[in-house]
């Protein structure tokens, strides 16, 4: 796992030690510096989600792409 939070797939060893960082808030790079980040600018955590980041904590619509 780079400092970015990418996986090199080619290392892959299979071990599955990166799914359990993935979402690790202290150990998962983006993860440690999006918590650091609202912890000093006072927001509150959200729960990660499955996607692996935190969710947002105000929902933005998704809007349909316009043709």
């Amino acid at each position: 796992i780079d400092a970015d939070g990418r996986i090199d797939h080619r290392e892959c060893m299979l071990c599955l030690d990166c799914m359990v960082l993935y979402t690790d808030d202290h150990a998962c790079p983006p993860l440690a510096q999006e918590r650091k980040r609202r912890t000093k600018s006072g927001l509150p955590l959200t729960p990660i989600g499955a996607d692996g980041y935190f969710i947002p904590i105000k929902p933005v619509p998704v809007r349909a792409p316009q043709a």
